[in-house]
């Protein structure tokens, strides 16, 4: 039995503060993320956040922490890799003050 290849991961590239540009296929178009509208819950310029996301928060039906697209999805991912890479470096560079020991 075939199995179908998973897709590749999205990339995502820092903007500015909590704003992202996230590319989910190769050579696909990147989608401006906002992780701090509607609430801390994010806003993409995707099709998927546009028609489908937007109408069910302006509708208060749902939270924006509830309905995200896949680039919002990655857009957090990576800020929590990002996160835990820093704590990571700032505990092999101090030893003396790490939480984990």
């Amino acid at each position: 039995m075939r199995t179908k290849p998973n897709p590749p991961d999205p990339v995502v590239r820092h903007f500015e503060s909590r704003r992202y540009f996230v590319q989910s296929k190769p050579g696909g178009r990147e989608h401006l993320v906002d992780l701090d509208e509607n609430n801390a819950g994010g806003e993409c310029g995707c099709e998927d956040f546009q028609y489908r996301c937007a109408p069910l928060i302006a509708a208060g039906t749902a939270t924006g922490l509830a309905v995200q697209c896949k680039h919002i999805t990655a857009a957090r991912q990576f800020e929590l890799d990002v996160a835990h890479d820093a704590a990571i470096a700032s505990e092999l560079a101090n030893p003396e003050t790490a939480l984990i020991r």
